[in-house]
This record gives C-alpha cells, sequence and structure tokens, in this order.
C-alpha cells in the first residue's frame, strides 16, 4: 500500500476514535451527568481546523485525480468530494451549537444531542465507506505512476496537532481526555 494511502487509514483510526470519545459524551449527556462541553467543542475545533483543512483535501486530490483520468465510473468519487463539502457545513453547525453553549445560550440538550448524534453518525458512515471501499476501489485503480505524480500534489503540513508526536495546547485538554477514556 502506498505510503500517502498508509496515512490516510491511519488518520481514519484516529478520528474513530475520537468518534468513540464524542459518542461517550453523547451517552453521558442523555443520562443528564455532567459533560465537559470544552473537550467536545475541542474535538469539533480539531476536526474543522484539521480534517476539513488537511485530511479531507488530501482524499479530494485524490478524487479528482481519479475523476481527471475518466476512472470514476460510479461517480463514487465525485460523491466522496460532495460528502466532504456536506460535513465541512455540519462541523460548522455543530461548532456554533457548542459556542452558544459554551456561552451559556440556552440551547436544547434534546436538539443538542440530536445534532451532535447525527453529527457523529454521518462522519462513521462516511469513513466506514471509505474504508471499506473506496479505499480499496483507489489501491485497484492507481499505479506506482500515479503515486508519483500524486505525492507532488499532496498539501505540506506539519504534523497532526492531536495524534502526531506533539500535540498543540489548544488540543491538551481533549488528548487528555483521550487517553483516560482509551485507559478505561
Amino acid at each position: 500500500m502506498n505510503n500517502i494511502m498508509i496515512n490516510l487509514n491511519k488518520e481514519h483510526v484516529a478520528l474513530k476514535e475520537l468518534l468513540a470519545l464524542l459518542r461517550w459524551k453523547v451517552q453521558l449527556l442523555k443520562e443528564d451527568k455532567v459533560v465537559d462541553f470544552y473537550v467536545i467543542e475541542e474535538a469539533i475545533m480539531y476536526i474543522e481546523h484539521y480534517v476539513d483543512l488537511y485530511h479531507h483535501p488530501k482524499e479530494d486530490i485524490i478524487y479528482q485525480y481519479i475523476i481527471d483520468k475518466n476512472l470514476d465510473e460510479k461517480n463514487s468519487f465525485k460523491q466522496k468530494q460532495h460528502e466532504h463539502d456536506l460535513l465541512k457545513t455540519v462541523t460548522e453547525e455543530v461548532k456554533q451549537s457548542l459556542h452558544s453553549i459554551t456561552l451559556d445560550i440556552i440551547i436544547s440538550k434534546h436538539t443538542f444531542i440530536t445534532q451532535l448524534s447525527a453529527f457523529i453518525e454521518g462522519l462513521k458512515v462516511h469513513l466506514g465507506e471509505e474504508d471499506t471501499e473506496t479505499f480499496p476501489l483507489i489501491n485497484t485503480l492507481l499505479t506506482d505512476d500515479d503515486w508519483d505524480t500524486l505525492s507532488t500534489m499532496m498539501p505540506k503540513y506539519n504534523d497532526d496537532p492531536l495524534f502526531g508526536k506533539q500535540q498543540k495546547k489548544e488540543y491538551l485538554q481533549l488528548y487528555k481526555s483521550l487517553k483516560n477514556f482509551n485507559a478505561s
């Protein structure tokens, strides 16, 4: 498997770990237990800043390359690009709700739980489809020469600010929450 795909797979594993933490936070909300909304907000900010700005653009470069080579016979790669746009919009909506909550603006708990649950489920389904359908198809469609070309098109970026070698300070509370969640 190509290094680009290996890294994308690792990022998916990390995202699934983050989604598991968010599902647990939703469960706590449903049980009327105390929830640190700032941790949820950090998770959404991470998804907005890292996933939407670095992870999805890498996938979109690959998807567009496949589309441009007329290899997207079922429009599945075009659909995944569209899903990325939708996920970005939904992420922004959840972020706005969280921002309201952290500013003590009243928002229905039921509405927020529904919104956050739908967000988590949508991202989970998206990742699952990419892992089981899209990524395997990519590996059958692209050659070593294609990967060489794609590697020159990939954005240059720093290490993952949450799951990388060094966590950025704005994600330290989230990182600690993930470690505690995984230890339990």
